[in-house]
């Protein structure tokens, strides 16, 4: 039998927001293919957002927003919209990096909750 796992929708993690205008961004998305959920991190040198990495200390070790819908940025940044700040965010709707610890998913929710984002 085969299983298949549903890709996540665009907005999903969202419990509630503000409103798409104060809580959501534009912002330039880079190096990989990332679906809706996707909890990111920005680029310090460049100020583009990638997916959050624990073990890089480029910035994006560091969470600071969720991206709203799939983008595809392997081939070259794209813009994508992203959550980034007046946002309660569903937990279980979160795609994190692989073999992220427990530890690393706390730090991240904390850095999340300083722009903003509640993680519930």
């Amino acid at each position: 039998m085969v299983t298949k796992t549903k890709a996540p929708g665009a907005g999903q993690y969202i419990v509630e927001e503000v409103g798409q205008y104060l809580s959501r961004d534009k912002k330039v998305i880079t190096a990989g293919k990332y679906s809706a959920c996707t909890v990111m991190g920005k680029v310090s040198a460049s100020s583009k957002f990638k997916q959050l990495d624990p073990t890089v200390t480029d910035g994006a070790e560091n969470a600071s927003a969720i991206l709203f819908d799939a983008v595809d940025a392997s081939s070259g940044d794209v813009e994508g919209v992203l959550s980034t700040a007046l946002t309660a965010a569903r937990a279980s709707d979160l795609v994190w990096p692989e073999g992220i610890s427990d530890a690393q998913k706390t730090a991240a929710i904390a850095k999340l909750a300083v722009n903003g984002i509640k993680v519930v």
